[in-house]
């Protein structure tokens, strides 16, 4: 998938799609020929899923946001506008790195201001705007590339 972006080939790679809604960056990730997990809360988003890559003839595995994801399992977790509607981002990011490989990568992007076009930003997690950067790195994170100044934009690299 090309927001990879750091020229590794994603064939044979294990992705998670973590809160994978339509499942766009994974559904990219398995033509790249990647073994993707989309993790969705939505059962009629996994769903949908399910039945394009069938319709594809692709197989891939489904999880709910319950599920536990496992340790030390994916080579690239991407999760998408998923972080700053959770009541625990902190706690999901931890668990994203965790299931992360030691040198793997975890694309994220989380918006955690409100503004007028995003109303349905938890208020809770404002406060975690400017907290974002440190508290990815306290996970055992590092930034491989960043959109513009966001460290809530961008690809990191797992180091611990």
């Amino acid at each position: 998938q090309e927001e990879w972006r750091v020229g590794r080939d994603l064939a044979g790679a294990a992705v998670l799609d973590h809160g994978c809604g339509g499942g766009r960056d994974g559904i990219g990730c398995l033509r790249a020929g990647a073994a993707v997990t989309f993790c969705d809360a939505s059962a009629r988003l996994r769903a949908g899923v399910r039945r394009v890559c069938a319709d594809h003839g692709a197989s891939a595995e489904f999880l709910g946001d319950e599920d536990p994801l496992g340790q030390d399992r994916f080579d690239l977790v991407i999760t998408t506008d998923v972080l700053e509607h959770l009541l625990d981002p902190v706690g999901t990011l931890r668990q994203l790195v965790a299931a992360t490989r030691v040198g793997g990568c975890v694309s994220q992007r989380a918006f955690f201001g409100t503004h007028d076009l995003a109303p349905y930003h938890l208020l809770a997690n404002v406060q975690l705007h400017d907290k974002w950067e440190g508290l990815s790195r306290e996970a055992g994170l590092e930034p491989l590339r960043m959109e513009g100044d966001s460290a809530y934009q961008g690809l990191w690299r797992r180091v611990r």
